[in-house]
């Protein structure tokens, strides 16, 4: 059950800390950058930015994450990592001894099966 904020008896210059609605969330100004969140906005948008050229600053980018959003955060990242590995992985088993594409392979499966059907009609 969603929790509603009543309005009555707050004065007009005050906001209720619990919005009614998401309208009110919107209409509402988000509070103003520290100097340290304008620094490390500004510093993540560069090293986001950096990952079009290659990967290098992706330790730097979840050191800031890390740092910012605590270690329990971290942990979950961290499994979240290690379970995209496992994936990774895998598909690399699957692909090596049975030759199956999956997933993010459809179009070299697809193109493979093209392949194939073009050398066979090739042979005849």
């Amino acid at each position: 059950m969603a929790a509603v904020c009543s309005t009555a008896g707050v004065s007009s210059s005050r906001r209720p800390l619990i919005p009614e609605s998401w309208e009110d969330q919107l209409d509402s100004t988000p509070p103003p950058l520290t100097s340290i969140g304008r620094e490390r906005r500004l510093a993540e948008m560069s090293l986001l930015r950096s990952l079009d050229a290659d990967d290098a600053a992706m330790s730097d980018l979840w050191a800031l994450w890390f740092s910012e959003r605590g270690p329990k955060a971290a942990s979950e990242l961290l499994a979240a990592e290690e379970l995209a590995g496992r994936r990774r992985r895998k598909r690399g088993e699957r692909l090596r001894e049975e030759g199956i594409y999956d997933g993010d392979d459809d179009n070299k499966k697809e193109e493979k099966e093209e392949e194939d059907r073009r050398h066979d009609e090739a042979e005849r």
